[in-house]
Order: C-alpha cells, then sequence, then structure tokens
C-alpha cells in the first residue's frame, strides 16, 4: 500500500502497528466508537474481528458499509478474522472478491495449529498475487499445508468443537464470575478489566498459571485475559484464583501489550 493514515484501535494486537508505521504509514490510534467520525480521514482500517482481548465484534453490515467507504477513495479494509472460525457466521470471507477488502484467517486458534505458522490473506486477485509475491514460493512448509488441508475439511470435527467451545465459554465466564471478575467472553477466551490486574497477574504466575496482562490503553484500565482451560485443570484455576484474592499485595509484574 502507498505510505496514508491507517486506523487501528489502541488496544488490540499489538504486532500491527509497528508494521505499518515500518513501512512509512501513519499510525491512527481509533476504537470502535470512534471509527465513523475517523472514515473520513483514513486511508486503510484495521478491524481484529472479534478483537483481541477486548472481545468486541462488528456486525458484517457495519463492516461492509464501512469498506463501501474507504474503497471510493480507492482505501482498504483490511479485517483480521484469527478468531472468527468458533462464530463463522459472522465473518465477511464470502465478501473478499470485492477491491479494497483484505480478510486474514488463521488455523492458529480454533484449530490449535499455532506452531504450523499458517494463515490465509483473502482479498481480490490483484492484491493476493502482490502480496504471493512478497511471501515468495515457500511461506508455508509442505507437512504443513498437508496438515492445513486436512483440519479443515474435517467439518464434523469443526461443528463438534463449537458445541464444546460453546459450553466451555459460559463455564470459565461463571468461574471469574465466581471470584469477582466480570468478563467478557468469546468462545476462545475471556477478558476480564480489573484494577488490580497486574498483581493478579503475578500472583497466578507464581502458581504456574499464565494469563495475559494488558496496560490501561484505550480508555481501558488495566486487564486480564483467560485462555479456556483443559480438562484437567479447571479445578487448579479455581483454587489458583482464590489464593490470588486471598494474597495481600501480590506484587506487579512488567506489563505488556500482546
Amino acid at each position: 500500500m502507498p505510505p496514508g493514515r491507517i486506523g487501528i484501535a489502541p488496544l488490540t494486537y499489538s504486532e500491527y502497528a509497528p508494521a505499518w508505521r515500518r513501512a512509512g504509514h501513519e499510525v491512527v490510534p481509533v476504537d470502535l466508537d470512534g471509527i465513523e467520525a475517523a472514515l473520513p480521514t483514513l486511508d486503510v482500517l484495521l478491524v481484529v474481528n472479534p478483537n483481541n482481548p477486548t472481545t468486541e465484534r462488528v456486525a458484517p453490515g457495519t463492516l461492509l458499509r464501512w469498506h463501501e467507504a474507504l474503497v471510493a477513495r480507492g482505501g482498504l479494509l483490511l479485517v483480521d478474522e484469527a478468531f472468527m472460525d468458533a462464530s463463522p457466521a459472522h465473518s465477511i470471507a464470502a465478501h473478499t472478491g470485492a477491491p479494497g477488502l483484505l480478510v486474514c484467517r488463521s488455523v492458529g486458534k480454533f484449530f490449535g495449529l499455532a506452531g504450523l505458522r499458517a494463515g490465509f490473506a483473502l482479498g481480490e486477485p490483484a492484491l493476493v498475487d502482490r502480496l504471493a509475491a512478497e511471501l515468495g514460493a515457500w511461506a508455508v512448509s509442505g507437512p504443513a499445508r498437508a496438515v492445513v488441508a486436512t483440519a479443515l475439511a474435517d467439518t464434523d470435527w469443526q461443528q463438534a468443537m463449537r458445541d464444546r467451545l460453546q459450553r466451555q465459554q459460559s463455564r470459565l465466564v461463571a468461574l471469574l464470575a465466581h471470584h469477582g471478575l466480570k468478563a467478557v467472553s468469546t468462545p476462545l477466551f475471556c477478558w476480564c478489566p480489573h484494577p488490580d490486574a497486574p498483581a493478579l497477574y503475578h500472583a497466578l504466575a507464581q502458581q504456574g498459571i499464565l494469563v495475559r496482562c494488558f496496560p490501561a490503553l484505550g480508555g481501558h484500565g488495566p486487564s486480564l485475559r483467560f485462555g479456556l482451560p483443559d480438562d484437567d485443570s479447571w479445578a487448579r484455576l479455581d483454587a489458583g484464583l482464590a489464593h490470588a484474592f486471598s494474597t495481600p499485595g501480590a506484587g506487579a509484574a512488567p506489563l505488556t501489550q500482546g
């Protein structure tokens, strides 16, 4: 893309902003509530949908309206759908033949295949060809391609996993609420703003329970993100949270955004 202005949420994947700056673009921090006002001033809009870590989701109709406004000026809407496989009805991937729309997908989250480092960029042929030329011929290994193809073809597993994740999502929200943490959630993780997030993060880490801790950004206070425990770890998380909340002055660890 030629250098321009790209709108990115202050609290989202942290790799995007520096990557666009390195390519010569001006990064404009803009949260969802401010997109409508900022849109006429942007050349590119990046939306992580649902957002990581805040879980915010933008309806397909709204995204397509934003795309229409951007493409009328030669702009681009980039939608990161890394967490969308758990709720595919909200995806706009089917619209990606149109100019000015690029959707990124991943097998790292829903499929649990992060180690393959494989993902997808869905867009109009001219843009996809340019991306392919930048990536080169061997961006994804042959074995990784075979594993991904098998995962994508197993639609029975995908539906069973969606059902399972919905149950686990409800269970995690209830567990966090039991300890006084008000969570917003996706099927794959919960996000909990809390003024003592750094201390809780540190207290949990001392017990070998690793969560993500985010600093106050974009009008949000400090917060924690909880992934889904495996089947054998629910009781451990329950006990760990009880201990963390009973530990006065647990201490704060350095905060990182990611």
